[in-house]
């Protein structure tokens, strides 16, 4: 039973059912990167520079550097975070330092997700990237 206004009824309130639309979507864009590592050829690019990045040219250039924050769930962002720290693990010497973590989280954090998206969705990185980048911002990197 809820409690809707005054009524109460047996039916999920419509913002419960968008809370759960949403966890079950980033659910599935996670398990893509991590479990099926959809994302992975296009990370091991970027990192390699193979392939080029906007938000690695901004990580270069030390310059602040908005992302915008797609995953609400914070044990999905964990996951994510976590699974990219391996990724970048595999080719370069082990994650110890402050510029490890901003490079996953400015750099590979966004391509994972961008990458996933335009996967799944069947859209141009470009596509993706456009909408990804008008989206929330967390904040901005400080110095």
């Amino acid at each position: 039973m809820y409690q809707v206004g005054k009524q109460t009824t047996t039916q999920l309130p419509a913002h419960i059912q968008a809370i759960d639309e949403q966890t079950a979507t980033e659910q599935a864009l996670v398990d893509f990167i991590v479990k099926e590592r959809g994302a992975e050829e296009r990370l091991l690019a970027v990192i390699t520079g193979k392939e080029p990045s906007k938000w690695l040219k901004g990580f270069q250039r030390k310059s602040p550097t908005k992302v915008p924050v797609y995953l609400d769930g914070d044990a999905q962002q964990d996951r994510l975070f976590n699974y990219l720290v391996t990724v970048l693990n595999s080719i370069s010497p082990p994650f110890v330092n402050r510029d490890h973590i901003l490079f996953v989280l400015e750099v590979l954090f966004p391509e994972a997700i961008i990458g996933a998206l335009s996967a799944l969705g069947k859209m141009t990185l470009q596509k993706v990237a456009d909408k990804f980048s008008a989206g929330t911002h967390r904040q901005e990197r400080q110095g």
